[in-house]
């Protein structure tokens, strides 16, 4: 059985709930160069990023919060990606 992927509210990212009630952002729907991962998606604690979440042409500059502790494999698919920026205060990527 495939995970139900919600649109979030603003309608920038796709997500799954994940079984502890956190979610993985699925897929970045928002063409924008500098991109940031929100820490909370519908009111759900966002803390992974799921395969080819983002993958837009457009993303040159990728912020990762404080509340990301999984990025899977394949996560970063667009060769327009110029710098990935993790929060300080992340304390899985550092």
């Amino acid at each position: 059985m495939s995970a139900i992927l919600i649109t979030d509210k603003t309608g920038k990212f796709q997500y799954r709930k994940n079984p502890n009630g956190t979610v993985a952002v699925v897929k970045c729907l928002e063409p924008v160069s500098n991109l940031s991962i929100p820490e909370i998606l519908d009111n759900l604690i966002v803390t992974s990023l799921s395969e080819r979440a983002i993958n837009l042409n457009e993303h040159e500059t990728v912020y990762i919060p404080k509340t990301i502790s999984q990025i899977e494999p394949a996560t970063f698919l667009s060769d327009y990606i110029k710098e990935v920026i993790v929060d300080p205060q992340n304390p899985w990527f550092r």
